[in-house]
């Protein structure tokens, strides 16, 4: 069940989400020349786009599937960055940009930096992961150890008694 802050986090980050990549389109239109639609590449478009896309969906499922923290974070700001880097490549599909704007390629860099987060968010998820199998593997050795005695009486039974 979600609580109302986990689901004001996620509303807040895809408000942020929308913004910034509003503020991308608005960049490329204000700097930008529109391209004849006979150059628009319609498969670099829909690959450029759709990783927008789906790395958008990928860090709310983050968001809303996991507690807040460091971990949460560092996936989500990688989905971010990827997202937003692949939406200003998408924009330069259709908007001419002078070459030696710094600020697009800028931009465009934010995918492979996106990459790198995500992998350090990965590495911490892993030592999350493993902190909690080395739990959950506790918790097992401690029922199998008291699975030898009965509930009601709590005596031990005959193969509690029997050596390992």
């Amino acid at each position: 069940m979600k609580t109302f802050q986990h689901c004001a986090i996620q509303s807040r980050a895809l408000a942020i989400a929308c913004l910034a990549g509003t503020a991308i389109a608005l960049l490329y239109a204000t700097v930008g020349t529109i391209k004849p639609a006979e150059s628009w590449k319609w498969f670099d478009v829909a690959s450029e786009g759709g990783t927008a896309l789906v790395a958008a969906a990928w860090g709310l499922i983050v968001l809303g599937s996991r507690p807040d923290g460091r971990v949460t974070r560092l996936l989500a700001a990688g989905f971010a960055a990827i997202m937003l880097g692949s939406w200003a490549d998408c924009m330069d599909e259709f908007l001419a940009i002078d070459k030696a704007a710094l600020w697009d390629h800028g931009l465009e860099a934010l995918v492979p930096a996106g990459m790198v987060i995500l992998t350090i968010g990965m590495v911490y998820w892993r030592q999350e992961q493993a902190s909690l199998t080395e739990h959950l593997k506790k918790r097992e050795r401690l029922f199998r150890d008291h699975r030898a005695f009965d509930r009601v009486t709590q005596l031990a039974d005959a193969g509690y008694l029997r050596p390992s």
